[in-house]
């Protein structure tokens, strides 16, 4: 994946074109592979662009800077978030090499902060952490506790209590998201402190609504009065993924249906093979798998809960069929469930 830069409405265009890489390992980039804080996706980084906040160098300045690290000034975009802004690299470049100008550029102290743009979830949208740390103590820790932190690593409070969640919002004075990370993850891990994460610029999408035409009647995974499961807002973070594999209990599921994502079950029945119906009054299971894992975005049918994971059936029951007529009933033997 790479960012291409297009100005659209003051920000930046995400293009997602493959060339994404994780990030490390290689010299000085261990603070890459930690974990951001509560909900920070899983690392990946984009090695050919960069976010900058300037602080207070000037125009002039920055652009002389910009030649000196190689940056793509003519490309820059602004960032609604403060100060910063998105600057991408001449021509293409690996993760390690980004890395290695990321943390010239923070020690050169021009700069007030400077970071690599990672990306993650679904649709790989750019994070990126800033100077601030979002914290909670333990909501049994002493009184004190807060400030007692904020001294041993020189931190400015800035807020105590955002939105009423005793979340407290602390200045660092590192210039480095790679070291802003590794502070958060160290805080973390103090008893006294419930969590620590950068207060990290973030993109979301305004969901990830699926093509599928019967979606619409799906009301358990989204309707407009929002008495749902939150499907597509779960599918901005995940689709599932391949490895995981549910197996489905049940009365069969056709094994040549073209809108379920499925791997070779097993009949315990006698009545078929690789758990395939067995007559055709079998369609239970069939339907049960279709929620788990129907395929997404594919302008078929419907769409599963977790698309990307796999579905095996275990074909247990028989649906039974009487001159022809589906009763609604199944009949099994308990060695075939056991």
């Amino acid at each position: 994946m790479s960012i291409t830069s297009c100005a659209v409405c003051s920000t930046l265009t995400f293009m997602l074109a493959g060339n994404c890489m994780a990030a490390g390992p290689y010299p000085g980039a261990e603070f890459e592979a930690m974990h951001g804080g509560v909900g920070a996706p899983s690392v990946l980084m984009d090695p050919n662009w960069i976010a900058l906040d300037p602080g207070d160098v000037s125009q002039p300045e920055l652009q002389a800077l910009a030649a000196q690290w190689n940056l793509n000034w003519g490309a820059m975009q602004d960032c609604s978030v403060g100060r910063w802004i998105w600057v991408p690299r001449n021509g293409d470049h690996d993760a390690a090499s980004t890395l290695r100008l990321i943390r010239r550029m923070a020690d050169s102290d021009t700069v007030a902060c400077v970071s690599s743009v990672r990306v993650g979830g679904t649709l790989q949208l750019p994070f990126v952490p800033t100077a601030d740390l979002l914290l909670r103590v333990q909501r049994d820790a002493p009184a004190g506790t807060l400030q007692a932190i904020a001294d041993a690593h020189a931190l400015t409070i800035e807020r105590t209590d955002l939105g009423g969640l005793g979340i407290a919002r602390l200045q660092t004075n590192l210039r480095h998201g790679g070291d802003i990370m590794l502070l958060a993850a160290q805080l973390s891990q103090r008893a006294d402190v419930e969590f620590a994460e950068s207060d990290s610029i973030r993109w979301a999408s305004t969901f990830d609504m699926p093509n599928d035409p019967e979606f619409g009647a799906q009301w358990g995974l989204h309707q407009a009065n929002d008495h749902d499961m939150d499907a597509p807002e779960a599918w901005d973070t995940t689709h599932g993924d391949e490895s995981v594999q549910v197996v489905v209990l049940d009365s069969g599921i056709d094994q040549n249906h073209p809108d379920i994502h499925q791997l070779p079950g097993m009949t315990f029945t006698g009545s078929s093979e690789n758990g395939h119906p067995g007559n055709g009054c079998d369609n239970h299971g069939t339907a049960v798998a279709g929620c788990v894992s129907a395929t997404i975005n594919n302008a078929t049918g419907v769409v599963g809960v977790a698309p990307n994971c796999s579905v095996r059936a275990g074909k247990v029951f028989n649906e039974i069929s009487i001159f022809g007529l589906c009763l609604g009933f199944l009949e099994f033997q308990d060695s075939w469930v056991v």
